[in-house]
């Protein structure tokens, strides 16, 4: 990849696609979860996305639990 697929840390900058590949979530989802404040950090340059890989793996690895019980209070803690 070339440096304009990377951030300022050298970090490796993902379309949305390939961020949908990563996260197994679709590129509406990540739409709606940029729109609503509950999904990865993500940059804007003009009118283009991109996702840090970094950042994509630290968000789904706080979302991390190990129990059903766990995960629900977590959730429930987002809706208020």
């Amino acid at each position: 990849m070339n440096d304009k697929n990377r951030n300022p840390a050298g970090d490796m900058l993902l379309t949305p696609e390939q961020a949908e590949a990563e996260t197994g979530y679709s590129k509406r989802t990540l739409a709606n979860k940029r729109c609503d404040g509950s999904g990865p950090p993500f940059f804007r340059m003009g009118r283009l996305i991109r996702y840090s890989r970094q950042d994509i793996h630290k968000w789904m690895r706080s979302r991390r639990y190990r129990s059903t019980s766990e995960a629900s209070a977590d959730n429930k803690s987002e809706l208020v």
